[in-house]
């Protein structure tokens, strides 16, 4: 398989710019993905990330456009090779397919993890790429909250003195607990000492007892059978009784590829409208990639953009200059860029 096509996902829960955090919360949690698709109509604009809704302050009617990021772009022609890379540069379990602006569906990290047949040999206890420890089970529900964003894990297992597991913590335990702790976990009269400092309560209480468990000695292409069965991005490895690690599937497709260093730093498109800035740091994102592969050793890309006025035409332009290192400095820069149009040309 050369394309991403065969993999696209078309049916996939979105939010719209102006939903509130409530409803790109419960598109989370129904995705159980790190990123929840951000769109308007037929049209993409970007995403929100869930580490985002677990860092507060966040107000309940704060809208999703004001929380939008741009991550990797794939077009239906995108290589398999190419999308494991942006997948892992990006951090994104879920990469968004787009073609001229119009919203096609996307492409999920554990799919692309299961067509790898390299992956299915190795044990899940070899895999030591992004993996997690249990929350002890005696922490607040602030530590645990702490914890999903710090590793970026939908959900984490909670452990005894000895490591014994005692449960799970998701991202959606906490959102519904944030979201109305009055109405809902508070009303049954367990959280009643703590109703100025809620995310100071018992962590344990919120906890949940459903979850996917593994042996170390489990093969890692088995583990990612049931992720997919579960619909899940990750899982818990257990020694018996015992914790040993929690590992989603950008920790095992860490084990065989690299990381590509390719998250494009760019200033001066600030005052530019976000689908607009988003396209450009796509293609800009694009012409990295292709210099990566030439020089392999390349650190990542500094790239400057300034906006001008053609005079002939009166369209927009942009003088670009980008700096990057292969171990020796090297910088080039270019003016009359229509980068919008150049798109894939580059």
């Amino acid at each position: 398989m050369d394309e991403v096509k065969p993999l696209l996902r078309s049916r996939i829960p979105s939010a719209k710019p102006q939903d509130r955090v409530a409803r790109v919360a419960l598109v989370l949690c129904r995705t159980r993905s790190n990123s929840a698709i951000i769109r308007d109509g037929k049209s993409y604009l970007g995403y929100v990330m869930r580490k985002q809704l677990l860092r507060p302050p966040i107000a309940p009617d704060t809208k999703a456009e004001r929380l939008i990021s741009h991550p990797p772009v794939l077009r239906g022609s995108s290589s398999v090779n190419d999308a494991l890379s942006l997948v892992l540069q990006s951090g994104c379990d879920m990469l968004p397919v787009v073609d001229r602006e119009r919203f096609e569906g996307v492409v999920l990290a554990r799919d692309l993890a299961h067509n790898q047949r390299a992956l299915r040999e190795p044990k899940l206890g070899e895999v030591t790429h992004n993996v997690a420890s249990g929350i002890p089970s005696n922490g607040t529900i602030s530590d645990a909250a702490s914890a999903l964003r710090r590793h970026d894990m939908e959900s984490l297992p909670l452990v005894g003195d000895a490591d014994e597991l005692a449960g799970w913590i998701s991202f959606a335990d906490i959102q519904r607990y944030l979201i109305a702790p009055e109405k809902g976990v508070r009303g049954t009269g367990e959280f009643v000492v703590e109703k100025r400092h809620p995310l100071r309560n018992p962590v344990l209480s919120l906890a949940i007892h459903s979850g996917t468990t593994v042996a170390p000695e489990v093969d890692v292409g088995t583990a990612l059978d049931l992720m997919r069965e579960n619909k899940c991005n990750e899982v818990t490895i257990v020694d018996g009784d015992t914790v040993i690690s929690h590992v989603n599937v950008l920790g095992i497709l860490a084990m065989t590829r690299k990381p590509v260093d390719l998250l494009v730093q760019v200033a001066g498109l600030e005052d530019e409208d976000s689908m607009v800035a988003g396209q450009l740091v796509d293609n800009l994102r694009a012409t990295a990639i292709k210099l990566q592969r030439i020089c392999r050793e390349m650190g990542t890309p500094e790239i400057k953009v300034k906006t001008y006025e053609h005079r002939g035409s009166r369209r927009k332009r942009y003088e670009v200059r980008v700096s990057f290192s292969v171990p020796d400095q090297y910088v080039a820069e270019a003016r009359g860029w229509d980068l919008l149009s150049a798109g894939t040309q580059a």
